[in-house]
């Protein structure tokens, strides 16, 4: 997990704190970009680009932001509460989680390696596990929060050749009800 961001970090305590994985490209980044828009501070979490991310934190910090990256395989537990503790250390709380981190690796079922098969569900269904764990007691502490996980239609129809794509997203659709139910009495959306 690295942070890109030098110096002491200067916020606005008014503000609350939303971090988005998969948040330097993409709907991740127009995500973090609305989310500041709308009054957040913003912890970009991102696998790969960091020249992205950075314009991401740019995007989000034109907009009236703070804004701080952070690299982290979303698939690893213990990268994902790493990066949790080190966005926690930087802004002092988190109020919205937004999993969007995913990936593909289209292919036909019989051709399918297990790599390309474990590799989705690890960062598409498993990434989103991670790192809704490792807000759940810092969200419960706080007696509110709000996750948002990404999803797709295809895990509603299934599509050919996204057979991992397909189970990784109906995952999500399940483990978010499931997560829903034991939250929202503690005021987590």
């Amino acid at each position: 997990m690295g942070n890109l961001n030098n110096g002491a970090l200067e916020r606005n305590d008014s503000r609350r704190v939303a971090l988005v994985t998969g948040g330097s490209r993409g709907i991740g980044r127009a995500c973090a970009i609305g989310l500041a828009e709308d009054g957040y501070d913003i912890a970009v979490v991102y696998a790969g680009s960091v020249d992205a991310a950075r314009e991401t934190c740019d995007a989000c910090e034109a907009a009236g932001a703070t804004a701080r990256s952070y690299q982290c395989d979303v698939a690893d537990p213990a990268a994902v509460n790493a990066c949790v503790e080190a966005v926690l250390n930087d802004f002092d709380s988190i109020w919205a989680l937004v999993n969007n981190a995913g990936i593909t690796r289209d292919g036909l079922l019989m051709r399918m390696g297990d790599d390309a098969f474990d590799r989705v569900l690890d960062v598409n269904l498993k990434g989103t596990f991670n790192t809704t764990r490792a807000l759940t007691k810092t969200f419960m502490r706080q007696r509110g929060g709000c996750v948002v996980n990404m999803s797709s239609v295809v895990g509603l129809m299934g599509n050919a050749g996204q057979a991992n794509y397909a189970a990784s997203k109906a995952g999500v659709i399940g483990l978010t009800k499931a997560v829903a139910r034991e939250l929202a009495p503690r005021g987590v959306r």
